[in-house]
């Protein structure tokens, strides 16, 4: 299976960046992903795939326990943040994107793809209320209680990456043609505008933080150059000048603290998918 190969990121432009084409999807293990469509469903779908499954690793490292205070708060910082990118990501696609399919191709539409969202957002907000179930743990639940989120949380990870892997299936491999590459294009132009002008960039700028870095990743990345430089050149000026501060403050410092607290090395953090 693909193996995560690194458990944090840093800033470093992604202009200079040369990522090696691979990517955690199987639908692109034997080809490297350059259409349109590919390009547009990867930049979200990968970022996603890294997080979860970099918190997958640490879970199956036996290094968490939910009834320890500071562990507890560290872990559901980070995992917050990863909800919510989870969130953004599925509000984005029932609002703009899959809205925009549905007329382009009326009954080709698979809806089973929007169907999916609903249970799949309601066992994440199950996973997020284990964080008050553990500050009530006592010492006869507190066993079950870490053995049951650990379980739990792999189950979703494993339904959020299969579900990922249907999208790209369907939209990249059948109903691209027929969708179209100025379609793409126009949905990628309206999601960037929709997100640039939020006044709350606490979700925004750091997601797009992810999945620029993600892309362009000297260890993994899955984008070539040309297609870093068009997606990173779409950003205004003042945008990717405050971009590294924004995204260094409200992610990198809570990443960091998760990898310290739970002794995640870099060379260590490595996480087969299902």
């Amino acid at each position: 299976g693909t193996r995560l190969e690194h458990a944090t990121m840093s800033w470093t432009d992604p202009l200079t960046q040369k990522a090696k084409g691979t990517t955690f999807s199987p639908i692109f293990a034997n080809t490297k992903p350059s259409g349109v469509a590919e390009k547009f469903l990867l930049f979200p779908h990968e970022a996603i795939r890294f997080l979860l499954l970099q918190v997958k690793a640490t879970l199956e490292a036996g290094v968490f326990d939910g009834t320890i205070t500071g562990k507890r708060k560290v872990f559901f910082e980070y995992f917050n943040f990863i909800a919510q990118v989870v969130h953004e990501h599925h509000h984005l696609e029932e609002t703009i994107v899959f809205p925009a399919f549905k007329e382009k191709l009326g009954d080709q539409f698979p809806n089973q793809l929007s169907d999916e969202h609903g249970p799949l957002m309601k066992e994440l907000e199950e996973l997020l209320a284990f964080e008050k179930l553990f500050e009530n743990a006592t010492d006869e639940t507190s066993e079950k209680l870490n053995a049951d989120f650990k379980n739990q949380f792999a189950q979703l990870t494993t339904e959020m990456i299969t579900h990922l892997n249907e999208e790209e299936e369907s939209i990249c491999k059948q109903l691209a043609p027929l969708i179209g590459d100025a379609l793409f294009e126009e949905l990628e132009q309206k999601i960037i505008k929709l997100e640039q002008s939020k006044k709350d960039q606490s979700v925004s700028g750091p997601f797009l933080g992810v999945v620029i870095l993600n892309m362009a990743d000297k260890n993994h990345g899955w984008a070539d150059e040309e297609t870093i430089k068009k997606t990173y050149s779409m950003f205004p000026l003042p945008v990717r000048r405050i971009l590294p501060g924004m995204f260094k403050k409200m992610f990198l410092k809570k990443q960091k603290k998760f990898l310290t607290i739970f002794e995640v090395a870099p060379s260590k953090a490595h996480a087969k998918t299902e």
